[in-house]
Parts: structure tokens; sequence; C-alpha cells
């Protein structure tokens, strides 16, 4: 993957907001995915340098070298020669229907201050390679940029208190943590605007951004601010990537709404999911939360693929059974894109390659007049 020359500095400009950005396209099931990390202590640490751009952008430089994806897929194979496929069968129940309560008083401040904390980072945009992070809020996106950025991922303890009672669980932080991608603990979005983290290996940079959850704590205003500061960063960007987080526990919870979720989100970039998959990443996360399901990368592996069929042979949607087909086939060969995420196993020097070499959507017409 090669990546022509920076754009010329650009000045400082407002960012518009959508002329009619619709609420119910920004209302995924958006899973809850803890953070990705390798806290292995004999491993060496990777060679960085950290530069901040602007209020919300951190750079990295990494001597490491970067293969380019190959210009055919032809050593991936989904056929179905070698898999026996589901059956299908109506999964019933309604998909959830997302509004803005007209009960609720509209907050334009959070709104306005969404997008004025995202300029640095839509200005960094422009003519890159972008990385976008995907999930609900609370599943670990800032926490997998840190792993990505070089940053070791260890246990701490957190506490919250409720009534004059006192809960402790273990959580994961990040030793010496980039700015403006703090992790959150509580059940509460933590992310406010864009952040921006740019990957330098050799000539290549690649911009990894994390952005507010969706189906933000804080309501419909972060949800409509979100996909604003996203269509914008279609128009701006050179092509897209995609990492999707997915909780366990929201998987076997929601069942197929999570893929339609991942369906709904990426047809507001791509028109055809199976044209353009090879773009996306799956990672699961949060394995140890269930029961029954190892801890072991493998075992975690095949349990998830037997959800995945269950999920399948409950819907007759064509699309969803698509997305679902790509992602158990691609654990089950081991392809790049879909993995599990653990905070104390992954090889996150390995993972961001990996992330990197995924094709990249350029084509985002669609996505940046505001489908978003």
């Amino acid at each position: 993957m090669s990546t022509e020359g920076g754009p010329e500095p650009m000045e400082e400009e407002e960012v518009p907001l959508c002329d009619s950005p619709s609420t119910d396209s920004t209302t995924m099931d958006w899973v809850k995915v803890d953070e990705r990390t390798e806290t292995d202590e004999s491993s060496p640490a990777l060679p960085q340098s950290h530069h901040p751009v602007g209020a919300n952008a951190v750079t990295q430089s990494e001597n490491l070298p970067v293969q380019n994806p190959p210009d055919n897929c032809d050593e991936y194979s989904f056929g179905s020669s070698d898999d026996d496929a589901g059956d299908d069968e109506e999964e019933n129940g309604l998909e959830k229907l997302a509004y803005v309560s007209l009960d609720t008083a509209f907050d334009m401040g959070i709104l306005q201050s969404s997008i004025e904390g995202s300029k640095d980072a839509l200005n960094l945009v422009v003519g890159k390679e972008v990385v976008m992070v995907v999930g609900k809020t609370g599943v670990g996106k800032s926490t997998l940029i840190q792993g990505i950025a070089g940053k070791r991922i260890h246990t701490s303890f957190h506490k919250a208190s409720f009534s004059g009672e006192t809960a402790t669980k273990t959580v994961f932080d990040a030793q010496d943590a980039l700015p403006n991608f703090e992790i959150g603990h509580a059940k509460a979005s933590k992310t406010r605007s864009l952040n921006a983290f740019l990957r330098k290996c050799g000539d290549n940079e690649v911009l990894f951004l994390d952005s507010p959850g969706l189906e933000d704590t804080r309501g419909a205003e972060m949800d409509i601010a979100t996909s604003a500061l996203l269509s914008q960063v279609a128009k701006r960007c050179k092509s897209l990537r995609f990492v999707i987080l997915i909780h366990c526990a929201s998987l076997l919870e929601e069942r197929g709404n999570t893929f339609r979720s991942v369906l709904q989100f990426a047809n507001l970039f791509v028109q055809d999911f199976s044209e353009s998959k090879m773009s996306f990443m799956f990672m699961f996360t949060h394995t140890d939360e269930i029961t029954g399901m190892s801890n072991s990368s493998g075992d975690a592996k095949k349990r998830l693929q037997e959800e995945i069929i269950q999920i399948a042979s409950a819907t007759k949607d064509e699309d969803v059974l698509a997305v679902l087909d790509f992602v158990r086939r691609s654990l089950k060969k081991n392809y790049p894109f879909a993995d599990i995420l653990h905070p104390l196993d992954t090889n996150f020097p390995k993972l961001a390659d990996a992330i990197e070499q995924l094709q990249g959507v350029r084509d985002l017409t669609s996505a940046s007049s505001c489908n978003l």
C-alpha cells in the first residue's frame, strides 16, 4: 500500500452539517468491545515518536515494512465447497427504529461542541488513507488505538459507587497513554469528538480515527453530530478502511440484529458489501465474559463460528447472510478479516499491519453527499 504525498496545508474551516442528517441511519446495534492489547513485557516496544497535530491528533513514526496488498483477492477463497451452509429460516421480530423524542429538548450545544472539537482531526483527514474504528460506546475503540500506537496495556481497578455501596472491577489502561484517547470505564461515553492518530511506516501514512460511540450515551444530539462528522471524513479522505468492534455478549443477545446493524453502517459507505468486504475487519471482544467460552483464541473462534451458524439458520435476509458467511469463513480459515481481540494477548504490530493492508474504499460519493 502506498500513499501519495501529503496535501498542502489548508486553512481551518467551519465544518458544515449535513442538510438533513438522519437519526435512524445511525442507530446501529453496535457492540460493546473492550480493549485489545499486548502486555508481554518481554516483547520489544514499538519504536515511536509522537507529535501532536492540533488538539485531537497524534502521530507515530515506525520503521516497520508494510507489504502492498494483493492486486486481487484470489488468495482468499470464500467458496462453499469446503463448508456446510446453514438452513435459512426467518427470524421473527421487528428491527429497532430510532427517533428523536419531541418530549426532550434538543441540545444544540452538544452538537456544536462535538463539531468544533473535531476540526483539527478533520483537517488532518484531507487526502489521507483513513482507518475508521467503529463501535458502540465503551466498546474499546480508544484502547485499540492506544495499542496500535505501541502503548502497553495493563490491568487496573475501577471503583464505582452508588447509594453508599461500592463495586470494583478489573479494567485495562494504557501506560503513557496518547492524549485525547481517554479509555472510559464507566457506562458513559468518554469520546466527545473525532480523534486522529497518524501512524507512519516509512513513506506510508495511515490515519486512525476514533469517534464518539454509535448510539452514544448522551443522546440523539451526539448521533447526529457523529453522522455529520463521518460524512465530512468521507468527503475529505483519500480512502477508507473499517475496523468494526463487536462485543461477544451483544452478539449472543442481539443475534441477527448485530449484523443487520453492521450492514446498515456498511451501506452508508459502500453500495454492495460483498464487493467491498475486504475493506472490513471484524474484531470480537469480551470472550472471557461469556459462560462456557474458552480464553483460548482458537476455542473462542470455534464457539463464535457455531453462534454465527445458529444466527444464519434463523434469517433469510440474503444481505445479512453474506456478512455472516464472510465473518464465519474468515474465522475458520484464519483470514485477517475477523479475529478475537483480547487486551492481554493481541499482537498489535501484527494487527496494525493487517489493518493497513485491507483494501481501501475510494468511491465514497454516496457517503460524502450526506447519506449518513
